[in-house]
C-alpha cells in the first residue's frame, strides 16, 4: 500500500481538502500491466491537521479485497496503524453472522505480530463484553468460548 499524503499532486491555487470523515473513507487500486492490484492508494490525513486520528487504518480491512498488503511508506507509528489494522479485521458475530475480512498486513519494519496480537485479544474481548447484554452474560455463557482458531489479528507473520 502506498499512502496517498506522498502522491497527492496540488496546483498551488487549489485550496488543501481536509480528509474523509471516516465513514466515508475509500481507497483508490492502481492496476498492474497483468490487471491485479500493484497499489492501493489511502489517504490517511493532512500533514497540517489540528489533530491527529492515528487510527485510520483499521478501516481498511473492511474495504479491501481479500489479500496480504505491506505499506510500501513508513507509517507515522508503525505499532499504532498495525493495531489499527488488527482492530478493523474484528467482528462482532454473537448475534448475527458476520463474516471477517480476508484482508491481512504483513508487519510494518520494527513490529512483531507477537507483540501485538495480545492487544488486540484484549481490545476484542473488551469490544465483546461491551456489545454483550448482561443477560447473556449467565453462568452457561461464562467465559465466552474461543472465537479464533488462527492469532486473532490480521497482522500476518514476516
Amino acid at each position: 500500500m502506498r499512502c496517498a499524503r506522498c502522491c497527492r499532486r496540488r496546483n498551488a491555487s487549489s485550496p488543501p481538502r481536509a480528509p474523509l470523515p471516516p465513514s466515508r473513507r475509500s481507497y483508490l487500486a492502481l492496476p498492474a500491466t497483468d490487471g491485479a492490484i500493484a497499489h492501493i492508494l489511502f489517504d490517511l490525513e493532512n500533514d497540517d491537521a489540528k489533530s491527529r486520528d492515528l487510527f485510520p487504518p483499521g478501516a481498511l480491512p473492511g474495504l479491501l479485497p481479500p489479500g496480504a498488503y505491506r505499506f510500501a511508506n513508513a507509517p507515522r507509528d508503525a505499532r499504532l496503524t498495525a493495531l489499527a489494522f488488527a482492530l478493523g479485521s474484528d467482528r462482532f458475530a454473537r448475534y448475527r453472522k458476520a463474516d471477517r475480512p480476508d484482508a491481512g498486513l504483513v508487519p510494518p519494519d520494527g513490529v512483531d505480530a507477537v507483540e501485538i496480537d495480545p492487544i488486540a485479544d484484549a481490545a476484542m474481548l473488551a469490544r465483546d463484553l461491551i456489545n454483550t447484554p448482561a443477560n447473556d452474560m449467565g453462568r452457561r455463557n461464562w467465559p465466552p468460548p474461543p472465537k479464533r482458531s488462527r492469532p486473532s489479528s490480521a497482522i500476518m507473520p514476516p
